[in-house]
């Protein structure tokens, strides 16, 4: 695994970690939070992310590649 992958990987788990505590919390005070459909949740193809970061590709054909 590379430093980027690894780097992403652990914003990921963090994310997901944060997301835990804070449904965790809400539903312990009273209130009440699930996850969201994560159908709809699509990571960024972190192999073009590192592309565009290292200069490889421009931000037009990056937006291009993942399709916004």
């Amino acid at each position: 695994m590379n430093n980027y992958n690894k780097i992403f990987n652990g914003a990921d788990q963090l994310w997901t970690a944060m997301q835990a505590n804070m449904i965790n919390y809400i539903n312990t005070h009273g209130g009440h939070a699930e996850y969201y459909n994560k159908s709809y949740i699509a990571p960024p193809d972190y192999d073009l992310v590192r592309d565009y970061l290292n200069g490889s590709i421009t931000l037009p054909q990056l937006k291009t590649k993942i399709g916004c």
